[in-house]
């Protein structure tokens, strides 16, 4: 592969909302094996999935368990994943400075001479129908390798527009905004609305989404 061709490749990954730094595996591994594992992932290939912030949680629990517990390998359609997210502002003029998911709301403060709010978004979790349509509708032809792949950033927008049904978002008024549903999917409205939040925000729930229903890194 040519040098322009591997900085194609990289601006390609950065452009996924950042997709492919949350699931590859390990750290150390050179740009084009980063993006070769996250394209992977995306399309489904995979021979290994696995949440490591969910193992090491459970690890720290270290509770005797009262009962067996069979895996929950299919999908209750009443499951719903929540996210917590931290927001840290300037109190001055309000931009925003960091933004990170947490595990649950917390209350103190991390830094303070900085203004905090904590948001959460609710979703529906997908199941392996829901991914094959996802999959095939994301997809895109890739004249270089002579094949069609999942665009991870079309994927997100799969995973937003029919799976986000609740959030704590509140507009200028200070009241919160409905999120409209129609026909299992949000409403042109809604969507044109999700499209104006920050990057990072969008970055930030979609890799705690994937986390949780993709076992991603």
């Amino acid at each position: 592969m040519s040098a322009e061709n591997e900085e194609v490749t990289e601006k390609e990954a950065t452009e996924g909302d950042q997709i492919i730094d949350d699931i590859i595996d390990g750290e150390n591994a050179d740009d084009g094996e980063k993006v070769i594992k996250a394209k992977m992932s995306a399309t489904g290939i995979k021979s290994e999935a696995a949440n490591n912030e969910a193992i090491k949680t459970a690890e720290k629990k270290s509770v005797e368990a009262k009962k067996n517990v069979l895996p929950s390998l299919f999908i209750d359609p009443q499951r719903k994943i929540k996210i917590n997210v931290e927001v840290l502002y300037e109190p001055d003029n309000g931009r925003v400075v960091m933004i990170a998911a947490v595990p649950e709301a917390r209350e103190e403060t991390r830094l303070n001479y900085l203004k905090r709010k904590m948001e959460w978004f609710e979703f529906t979790h997908p199941d392996y129908d829901d991914m094959i349509g996802y999959r095939e509708s994301s997809a895109q032809y890739d004249p270089r390798q002579e094949k069609f792949l999942t665009d991870p950033v079309k994927l997100r927008i799969c995973y937003l527009r029919y799976h986000l049904i609740d959030w704590s978002l509140c507009g200028e008024d200070g009241k919160k905004i409905e999120v409209k549903i129609e026909n299992e999917s949000l409403t042109q409205e809604m969507i044109t609305i999700v499209g104006k939040l920050t990057p990072a925000m969008v970055d930030v729930i979609m890799t705690e989404f994937e986390k949780e229903t993709l076992l991603g890194e």
